[in-house]
């Protein structure tokens, strides 16, 4: 909306002094009580609980045995990756007595040796860490929907068995 300018005549009216707008009809009528923002009506509507960050994480042997190995083979990986760089560097293979292609090809060993490591690491993620914590997320949430469903103390057995002696009484 464009803005008023105070010199202009049509909003300078005998009784007001000059360089002063009229006051509009919508600012003598709030729209809301003293007190309350505009923000915090909004707000509270659309309120939404947010998912944990962090999932949780199954606590068997058998899972912390394949996170430790999976630590350790993405470690082996990064660290036959800066040795195959470090080897490639003038000074590193003549100390060691080699050869450039002699270099190059310990390099290139050490290299495949990296990502076979980082594709074990994989393996274990993809293969055998993942399926375990989706069904440990699976067990955790059918325990909790059977928790909301028996906050009362009742089970679904119980109720439709009562259901039905209702039922048969009639």
């Amino acid at each position: 909306m464009a803005r008023r300018s105070p010199m202009n005549n049509r909003y300078q009216k005998g009784s007001t002094p000059k360089g002063v707008t009229r006051k509009s009809a919508a600012s003598a009528k709030p729209k809301r009580a003293a007190g309350q923002s505009a923000k915090a009506k909004s707000r509270a509507k659309h309120k939404k609980q947010k998912p944990p960050l962090l999932r949780q994480m199954p606590n068997t042997p058998e899972y912390k045995a394949y996170r430790k190995a999976w630590w350790y083979c993405l470690g082996l990986g990064l660290v036959l990756m800066i040795l195959s760089l470090v080897i490639l560097q003038e000074d590193v293979y003549t100390i060691f007595g080699l050869a450039e292609e002699q270099a190059s090809t310990l390099s290139l060993a050490i290299t495949f040796m990296a990502l076979i490591s980082v594709g074990i690491s994989l393996y274990l993620d993809w293969g055998k860490i993942r399926p375990m914590v989706r069904t440990f997320e699976a067990e955790n949430k059918v325990s909790s929907a059977d928790d909301k469903s028996d906050k009362d103390g009742k089970n679904d057995k119980a109720k439709k068995s009562k259901r039905s002696n209702n039922r048969r009484a009639d």
